[in-house]
């Protein structure tokens, strides 16, 4: 990918490189919703295209197939997750309590930003081998900053002994399951549900 020219008019004047990152990740998470609605296979880019109110010519613009924006779908709810751990990570806390600002601060954005984003739970399976090696080398190395902390909690007597592979699996397996049937305009707001979700978490993880 080439380097980006200087900007011309300072930093307020968004260059049309940056114009089109932030049109390409509307349209992603647009598509991800569209997605949900009638599952991964039964949608077509011409589906996507009628959701958007765009022509399919110019859906074609910003990605080249449905693999490559069920992969963005993908790197979108990481990308989420990696400023998780960061958020949870800047300040002095205990394991546990970092991994409880982990779970609240994911499921919040999450919520707030991909709302009813169900197609997070097509298995990955169904992206090309390539695509799907890069998904889970970002999943490995998520997790295992989330097992340390599992570990480090369980030596602090702050959560009951297990396995950290399927403590951490336990956790985002109940995490990862909102989108599937969170709505924005529901009953509870997308704070609350990762309020709630973050103290049943952490109920079930403490020593009995």
């Amino acid at each position: 990918m080439p380097a980006r020219l200087p900007r011309r008019w300072g930093s307020d004047v968004p260059t049309p490189e940056d114009q089109f990152d932030v049109k390409r990740r509307a349209l992603i998470r647009e598509a991800g919703k569209a997605f949900s609605k009638l599952g991964y296979h039964n949608t077509s880019l011409t589906d996507v295209a009628k959701a958007l109110n765009v022509t399919k010519t110019a859906l074609y613009y910003y990605v080249k197939d449905k693999n490559e924006i069920l992969l963005e779908c993908h790197n979108i709810a990481l990308d989420l997750g990696d400023q998780a751990l960061k958020d949870a990570n800047a300040e002095r806390r205990s394991a546990f309590e970092r991994l409880q600002l982990y779970a609240f601060r994911y499921m919040q954005m999450i919520n707030s930003e991909l709302g009813d984003y169900a197609v997070l739970t097509e298995p990955i399976t169904s992206l090309r081998d390539p695509e799907r090696a890069t998904i889970l080398k970002r999943r490995r190395d998520h997790d295992r900053i989330l097992r340390q902390w599992v570990r480090d909690a369980i030596e602090a007597r702050d959560i009951a002994p297990g396995e950290p592979a399927l403590i951490v699996a336990f956790m985002m397996g109940a995490i990862n399951y909102v989108p599937t049937w969170f709505h924005p305009d529901g009953k509870m707001s997308g704070d609350e549900v990762a309020r709630s979700f973050t103290t049943l978490i952490a109920q079930a993880l403490r020593p009995l």
